[in-house]
């Protein structure tokens, strides 16, 4: 066999082998940061219904305390006493959570951040005020029915609501959820397909931005992979 067509194979084993790498430690990445959860119950209707599966991002809401660690990560968003790398829960963000303990859940459950630490929450005549702001929800079901009295949300705690607010077990009842206990937030949804699309919350330009990032990836490395082996034959 020739020697330049041995380099030639060789560079191409080395292609490959490079394509395999990056897929694997995008999948490991994947693995470590995403979450399979699936909506049970209806109590985030009609955002999400039930046996609806989504991905959730876990990374999202990466945050530590004011110490050592905060020293050595730049560039982190401080709400409190709590730095997060990339943002911390908003108003309005659907996300994934632990119950307290004293609500004897055993599950996960899936609701939507209504205020944030330092606000106010009142429910009164159907309409949710937040620092006295009545909001304006265009995704929950119907309005409450049951009036709730005037709370302030603790530092580091977010009030969480359903989407269907008189069919969701939340905030009203168990009080509000530490950082610690949100696990991440809805990326997509995965099933059924004629769901397929992104979650209530996600970013659709960012969304965007890694699909085209991916399939430029691919098709520039599938361009060099075929361009070697004509070249061969």
């Amino acid at each position: 066999m020739p020697y330049n067509v041995i380099i030639v194979n060789l560079k191409l084993v080395r292609e490959i082998l490079l394509v395999l790498i990056v897929a694997l430690a995008v999948f490991m990445g994947v693995q470590s940061t995403m979450k399979h959860f699936q909506v049970n119950g209806s109590s985030m209707e009609p955002s999400l219904k039930n046996g609806e599966h989504i991905l959730v991002n876990r990374a999202v809401y990466f945050h530590v305390n004011r110490g050592w660690a905060s020293h050595i990560i730049p560039f982190l968003k401080w709400r409190g006493d709590t730095g997060y790398l990339f943002h911390p829960p908003n108003r309005g963000d659907v996300v994934i959570l632990r119950p307290p303990e004293d609500a004897h859940l055993k599950e996960d459950l899936i609701k939507r951040v209504i205020a944030i630490p330092g606000d106010t929450v009142e429910v009164k005549q159907s309409v949710v005020y937040v620092n006295g702001w009545a909001l304006k929800e265009s995704y929950i079901k119907e309005p409450p029915r049951n009036n709730m009295p005037l709370q302030h949300i603790p530092m580091d705690s977010y009030f969480m609501m359903g989407d269907n607010r008189n069919n969701s077990n939340d905030s009203r009842f168990f009080g509000p959820v530490t950082s610690d206990n949100i696990v991440g937030k809805p990326w997509a949804i995965v099933w059924p397909p004629k769901k397929w699309g992104l979650a209530p919350n996600h970013s659709v330009k960012v969304a965007l931005t890694l699909m085209m990032a991916g399939c430029l990836m691919v098709g520039y490395r599938r361009t060099r992979l075929s361009k070697r082996a004509n070249w061969m034959m």
